[in-house]
């Protein structure tokens, strides 16, 4: 019997083990390399397991591992600074249980990886089932996703696929090589690619001596690492003759949200900036998230008026994203593209909210209500009013006017795709503001793997540029750009970017 749980003790450390490899992925430049690892090693925990139910918790463990990793950048909210919700010593706790719970909902994947994966093993032949592995891996992921989606329904939030935080796949983006195959099929083909890999990986680990399997992966990993290393066709030469001015702003702060005018010196400097990136001779002006340049006008008569008479002449094409209250209390995040060669306005609106970021979801609510935080909890409503509006698509502009991908929604890895629908475009704008965040450079991470995945899977660059976050162009290579800076003020900077 002793025997017995040291075996169990042994492979449950191995569930562990990759896990943790698997996260610190997530954080380390050679994350492809740990990825892979993860995988390797939690398929070998799989083959000492004989129990359903154990393999099913070996499988949660190390899927909520990795995943405490993924989304540790909660903790880079604390000190919360952009609302005073008057918890003291508790406003740790709360940050901390929404890392927590967020790990162990979307840790649900690995729990219906071990499930199905015990049942393929019965059912289909060895030959097949090695194949079937990748699959159930990326299905598992998404099925993660949609578990995550029903846990943080609000108002106006439907159950979707959304939420791709801590899939392998990204992991697996982070090699110049294998970023290629994103091609085919964005993030979902990159973690198939993965788990591919490694389960051909353990595969021989099983048939070949330890010494020749050793030197097969020796020369397989020394392939992998040559292949990532730079060359002279990594550089970025532009050829489309575009040039693309991003407005950065650093609204944020202590300093920020104590001011008693906090809008109006908001956008005296915002027009300052602007009045800047118009002097570049751009083409195209990119302001952060939530800018509200535009605001408060919505009529696109009206708004555009009203830029054409601050900037007469001006034939520029500048992308805006603003509050709009549609009704009492409840508010929607728009895009407004004013158009300077057609003398027109476009509209869009925000359709994937951030939970507790644009809107408090209904667990959260009733949790904290439970634990007498009503008050708390009818701040946050007040302050977070945000529904998914009705302005959706985007597909009829014209060619010319880019797309607007909000910030949150790229973590959805058919975002981009769902903006274009099958539509060639010049780039896709992502305005992103990160104000309630301290300098996460997870949260960047993250980002760059998302969007450049996007940007090689739709073969269309991606420009992002940020309110607390800097600006990068994502190119259809899967190279990541950064702007060159050419002038800056209080609280802005203009940076340039060519296509």
């Amino acid at each position: 019997m002793l025997d017995n749980f040291s075996t169990k003790t042994k492979v449950g450390l191995l569930y562990l083990i990759s896990g943790l490899s698997l996260g610190l992925g997530f954080f380390l430049p050679i994350g492809w390399l740990l990825g892979l690892m993860g995988v390797f090693i939690f398929l070998l925990a799989l083959s000492k397991t004989d129990s359903l139910w154990l393999m099913i918790a070996g499988s949660y463990l190390a899927w909520t591992t990795s995943l405490a990793f993924a989304v540790s950048i909660f903790w880079s909210i604390y000190p919360i600074e952009w609302i005073d919700l008057g918890l003291g010593k508790l406003e740790i706790v709360v940050v901390g249980a929404k890392w927590l719970i967020t790990a162990i909902v979307l840790g649900s994947g690995g729990a219906v990886f071990g499930f199905l994966f015990w049942c393929s093993r019965r059912i289909f032949s060895a030959n097949i089932f090695i194949f079937l592995i990748p699959i159930v891996w990326v299905l598992s992921e998404i099925t993660q996703s949609f578990i995550y989606s029903v846990f943080v329904l609000g108002p106006s939030t439907v159950m979707n696929i959304s939420n791709s935080v801590g899939y392998l796949g990204y992991l697996v983006g982070g090699h110049k090589g294998l970023l290629q195959l994103a091609g085919l099929g964005g993030v979902y083909i990159l973690s198939f690619t993965g788990v591919l890999i490694s389960t051909f990986t353990w595969h021989y680990f099983n048939k070949l001596s330890f010494r020749k399997f050793v030197e097969v992966s020796f020369l397989a990993m020394v392939l992998l690492v040559l292949t990532t290393l730079p060359n002279s066709k990594d550089s970025y030469i532009p050829t489309q003759g575009i040039k693309v001015a991003l407005v950065e702003t650093e609204f944020g702060g202590k300093d920020y949200y104590g001011l008693q005018d906090e809008w109006e010196y908001r956008l005296n400097l915002v027009n300052e900036g602007i009045d800047v990136a118009l002097r570049t001779g751009a083409d195209y002006i990119i302001l952060p998230e939530d800018t509200r340049f535009t605001q408060p006008i919505d009529d696109p008569d009206s708004a555009y008026k009203r830029f054409h008479f601050l900037n007469p002449g001006s034939e520029v094409i500048l992308i805006d994203t603003s509050r709009v209250v549609i009704r009492d209390g409840e508010a929607v995040l728009r895009a407004f593209v004013y158009d300077g060669v057609s003398k027109k306005m476009f509209r869009a609106d925000k359709q994937y909210l951030t939970p507790l970021g644009e809107y408090v979801p209904y667990f959260y609510g009733y949790a904290l209500r439970s634990l007498g935080l009503g008050v708390q909890v009818n701040k946050l409503n007040e302050n977070l009013p945000y529904l998914a509006g009705p302005l959706v698509k985007q597909s009829d502009w014209p060619e010319f006017v880019p797309r607007v991908l909000f910030c949150f929604e790229a973590l959805n890895p058919l975002g981009v795709k769902k903006l274009l629908q099958g539509e060639k475009v010049t780039f896709v704008a992502h305005p992103i503001s990160h104000a309630w965040f301290h300098e996460s450079a997870l949260l960047n991470r993250h980002l760059d793997s998302m969007l450049k995945i996007q940007a090689v899977w739709n073969k269309v660059p991606i420009i992002s540029t940020g309110n607390m976050a800097k600006g990068s162009l994502y190119t259809t290579e899967g190279k990541i750009i950064k702007p060159n800076p050419v002038a800056h003020g209080e609280r802005w900077q203009v940076s340039l970017i060519e296509l």
